[in-house]
């Protein structure tokens, strides 16, 4: 949950931000127990803030909320607060109170473009934030708890739990869509205004083509998915904070917060969305630490943003690219090298976007690395007393749960992490592109009336050759080289854009000496494609095999 708390901070946050300058809250809630008192009651609450005699553990968040609400909640939020601060409520931390547990199913969380992740709750009504809480129902059991720091731009979470949850609905759209379109193309119900120079297997001639397979190839896939949010099916049901804990009463805050061990007790899937801030916020931990002890055997996902971020990078530039090379090659005079050449013009920035992303997979490796307990940020000591007292109770010390960390947890969540820089589903969307322009050649040269043996050419040598494996292959290695590079050699700005360049040239060197090959290969006639088929088939394994051992094996740290 982030920075989830239990004190009344009025401008926490706003604090932090201006420690850190331009990193500081991009969505300036620091989480749903942060609510912004100040704001809405005025100099009430800060005034109580800023009284030295209310910093023991428990008092300064029940005086400030009694005083920002009112005297007439202040039974109730005494008694919430009454053992907070004792040895028995603590061993107690990870008992579940259904009574507050809330679940929201993980589809509702990304209409509207992702609001609940997008705008912080800090802006809204009080109409909003109980339509926002209505939207969660209570519950028994959590299929996920979903653990996230506020510190981080909410379109990425968005972004990220879109992706991962319709990838399948993203891929077979994507295949009905191009194998309706061709269907249509090659029976002659779309028109076909544009034309392909073909040469090919001793075949020349222009070829009607269309625009149709590429578009929907493109477009249909994102439609579908965004479309089936509205569908009502089955979502996983998850724990959102701001959906899930009361926003506007201060006691059904304040034990909806203190109810997250218990919560965690109830949870089947703990899913981390890690961004570079995660694991310096104390209440991140916290959750990491309870759901390991409620449920030593329960699944950790960590899921960080850069790779869902990496794969929408790597996707838009092979979109971009093919519409390029599309309208470049179509017309009389056929592909040339100028086609080639502007289909280059993406790729610099593109590359540069990768390094910056990959910077925070190293991040990560170093973080869980180097954590250490004592350093986590907390900006409310009565929060910090009782997360530090409950994982020493936990673990036994401090410095075991640091222990831990850095030895069997890092171990467990590192090596899949690495693995997961191209999981197959990722894969296969990125060949969706090159093999929609691929199949809406084919179409062209079927209804140019190519001979038999150039289409069984172009369908082994350009649609499974290369869209199968040398644009997978040649994604690893552009992966490689941004994950390797990652950190600039220079101290200047203008030698890392030099940099991404090299990278981008070397790239582009290699991608363009193994078009040259498949083209020729190709062009030669059926066999000869049916041999390149097998040459990069061979080569691809090969390289999944020398990048995977690399990509998969992280520095082993101690057990504990």
């Amino acid at each position: 949950m982030g920075q989830a708390s239990s004190g009344c901070r009025p401008s926490c946050c706003h604090q932090e931000a201006a420690q850190r300058g331009d990193e500081g809250c991009e969505q300036r809630f620091p989480a749903p127990a942060h609510f912004d008192f100040t704001a809405e009651h005025g100099s009430d609450c800060a005034s109580v803030a800023g009284r030295e005699d209310l910093d023991i553990e428990g008092v300064t968040m029940g005086a400030c909320l009694s005083e920002a609400f009112g005297q007439n909640s202040s039974e109730a939020i005494a008694l919430s607060l009454s053992g907070i601060s004792s040895g028995a409520v603590r061993s107690k931390v990870l008992d579940p109170d259904l009574e507050m547990l809330r679940g929201i199913s993980l589809t509702s969380t990304l209409l509207g473009a992702g609001q609940v992740w997008r705008y912080s709750p800090e802006t809204f009504t009080s109409q909003q934030r109980m339509a926002l809480y209505a939207k969660s129902k209570p519950i028994k059991q959590l299929d996920m708890f979903i653990s996230h720091t506020w510190w981080t731009p909410g379109w990425r979470k968005a972004a990220a739990l879109f992706l991962q949850s319709t990838w399948h609905l993203i891929l077979v759209s994507w295949v009905l869509c191009v194998a309706t379109t061709f269907a249509l193309s090659v029976g002659g119900v779309l028109p076909l205004p544009f034309v392909y120079q073909a040469n090919l297997g001793g075949f020349q001639g222009l070829c009607p083509m269309g625009c149709w397979i590429l578009a929907s190839g493109i477009l249909g896939p994102l439609l579908v998915s965004f479309a089936s949010l509205y569908v009502p099916c089955r979502s996983p049901v998850c724990f959102v904070d701001v959906a899930c804990i009361h926003q506007e009463d201060p006691a059904l805050m304040l034990r909806g917060v203190h109810g997250i061990g218990g919560f965690l007790a109830v949870t089947r899937e703990l899913r981390v969305l890690w961004s570079p801030p995660y694991l310096s916020r104390l209440w991140c931990i916290f959750e990491l630490a309870a759901f390991r002890k409620a449920n030593p055997e329960g699944k950790i996902t960590l899921a960080p943003l850069f790779i869902e971020m990496a794969v929408i990078c790597i996707w838009s530039l092979l979109c971009l690219a093919n519409i390029v090379f599309w309208i470049a090659r179509s017309g009389r005079n056929g592909a040339s090298v100028v086609a080639y050449l502007i289909t280059v013009v993406p790729f610099l920035p593109s590359v540069h976007m990768l390094r910056k992303n990959y910077l925070a997979k190293q991040k990560l490796l170093s973080d869980m690395k180097s954590f250490d307990l004592s350093l986590v940020q907390c900006y409310n000591e009565s929060d910090r007393v009782f997360i530090h007292s409950a994982i020493s109770e936990w673990y036994g010390s401090g410095r075991a749960f640091t222990r831990f960390v850095q030895g069997p947890l890092r171990n467990e969540l590192v090596a899949p992490i690495l693995a997961t820089n191209l999981r197959w589903p990722y894969i296969l969307i990125f060949i969706t592109p090159t093999f929609s322009l691929s199949m809406e050649t084919l179409a062209s040269l079927i209804m140019g009336g190519a001979p038999a043996e150039c289409c069984v050419a172009w369908i082994a040598g350009m649609l499974v050759a290369n869209n199968c494996f040398v644009v997978p292959g040649g994604l690893v290695l552009l992966i490689y080289l941004c994950d390797w590079l990652a950190e600039p050699r220079g101290s200047s700005a203008l030698w890392n854009c030099l940099q991404s360049l090299g990278i981008c040239i070397f790239f582009m060197v290699i991608a363009m000496a193994v078009s040259a090959a498949s083209n020729l290969l190709v062009a030669a006639g059926m066999w000869t494609a049916l041999a390149w088929l097998g040459i990069v088939g061979v080569s691809y394994l090969g390289l999944q095999v020398c990048f995977a051992g690399r990509l998969r094996q992280p520095e082993k740290a101690p057990e504990c």
